[in-house]
């Protein structure tokens, strides 16, 4: 079925190439393409290399469109792109100068290295570095210091008062 969009020098450079390649998934493509045009079904091929049959269809495709070198091509996402270049400089940054928000710190890597990113990368990218939220404790609003030791001084006293009455469990 696909053997025909193969020609001869490219079924001699799969074959070869299959097992020489550096990478296991181009060696798989490598194969799946090799046995495609040795004029083997797709769900047969699938079977074999434990794939699915959507990925040979999109493979062939690729070497329709690019040729071999298409097909070994490794497309993956890379983590941080053009952020992974200023990394040092914003981690010695950050680790003097802590963001106090997520926000914050994407108006600093903006400032810094002309970057705009999203909040999702930023939030990552601290969290690789190596950053962290701190949590803090609850001050309260309207504490009156002078209520407060007078209540403490109160309780004592009367803590105080019955354990002289008998009632040592009081406070236990």
């Amino acid at each position: 079925m696909a053997d025909s969009i193969f020609s001869a020098v490219d079924i001699e450079r799969l074959f070869e190439e299959r097992f020489l390649h550096p990478h296991p998934m181009v060696q798989k493509r490598l194969e799946a393409l090799y046995l495609s045009s040795q004029g083997m079904k797709h769900k047969d091929i699938a079977l074999l290399l434990r794939i699915s049959p959507v990925s040979i269809s999109n493979w062939l495709r690729v070497y329709k469109e690019s040729g071999l070198e298409g097909v070994k091509a490794l497309n993956y996402r890379k983590k941080w792109g053009e952020l992974s270049a200023h990394q040092p400089t914003l981690e010695e940054y950050f680790k003097q100068h802590p963001p106090r928000t997520v926000q914050e710190a994407i108006r600093v890597i903006k400032k810094i290295t002309g970057l705009d990113r999203k909040y999702n990368s930023v939030y990552r990218f601290l969290k690789i570095t190596g950053l962290s939220y701190r949590k803090s404790g609850i001050v309260p609003g309207k504490a009156d210091h002078q209520a407060q030791e007078d209540f403490k001084k109160k309780s004592l006293n009367q803590g105080w008062k019955m354990q002289k009455m008998g009632k040592e469990k009081c406070f236990s």
